[in-house]
């Protein structure tokens, strides 16, 4: 636990808003440089890129179309969630993987297909 999660503990234990309130922004400016200091680090990492990668990443994309596709025939397989799955996501991926070894789509795209299923079920789509 770092120093400020740790101050903001003690100042909200203490019941000072004054102390709580300057603890908390502490806590968050330094989630926040954390954060950014990551982000900073991705971009110099990828800025200089090979074409070669971006098109195996182009290739490895899987379309909105496909994806919901696989999702409606997906709802209304035998291997449909029901809706109390809808907080397991591992059961959710499993259900997925299991409808795409039935479907003709290479194995290789089975993961990245499921994962994207699992994340409409759970409404976050696709991007």
């Amino acid at each position: 636990m770092s120093d400020s999660v740790r101050n903001l503990i003690n100042a909200i234990s203490a019941g000072s808003a004054i102390d709580t309130e300057e603890s908390f922004n502490a806590a968050m400016a330094e989630k926040i440089s954390i954060k950014l200091d990551a982000m900073r680090q991705d971009v110099a990492t990828n800025m200089f890129a090979t074409e070669e990668l971006k098109e195996e990443v182009e290739l490895n994309e899987v379309s909105k179309s496909e994806v919901d596709h696989h999702y409606d025939k997906w709802t209304n397989s035998e291997h449909a969630p029901n809706n109390s799955d809808a907080g397991d996501d591992n059961k959710v991926h499993k259900s997925a993987l299991k409808y795409l070894r039935n479907t003709n789509e290479p194995k290789e795209n089975h993961e990245k297909i499921a994962m994207h299923i699992a994340n409409k079920f759970h409404g976050s789509g696709v991007d």
